[in-house]
C-alpha cells in the first residue's frame, strides 16, 4: 500500500460509511504491514493474493492464535487537524 492519500482514503470511507457496513480492501495490500495498517484502520476484510507470504511473515514476527497487541508507525501519519 503506498502512499498517504491510500490510508487516508481508506479512513475517510471508514469514517462515511453507516455502522455496520463493512470495508472490504482488494489491491495494494501486499505486506504484512499494509494489512495490519489497514485493519487498524478499520477495514473488516482484505483479498490479497500474498496472503500466504504475509502469513509466513506473520509467523516469523511470532504471531499465533493468540491475540497480540502491535504497534502501527505510518511515515508521515497525522490523524487530527492540520490540513
Amino acid at each position: 500500500m503506498s502512499g498517504r492519500l491510500v490510508w487516508m482514503t481508506l479512513l475517510y470511507l471508514v469514517c462515511s460509511v453507516s455502522e455496520g457496513v463493512l470495508i472490504k480492501a482488494a489491491g495494494g495490500v501486499r505486506t504484512l504491514d499494509d494489512l495490519l495498517l489497514v485493519r487498524a484502520l478499520g477495514i473488516a476484510r482484505v483479498g490479497a493474493t500474498a496472503g500466504p507470504t504475509m502469513l509466513d511473515e506473520a509467523v516469523k514476527r511470532g504471531f499465533s492464535d493468540t491475540p497480540k497487541r502491535v504497534e502501527i508507525k505510518v511515515e508521515g501519519a497525522q490523524l487530527g487537524g492540520g490540513y
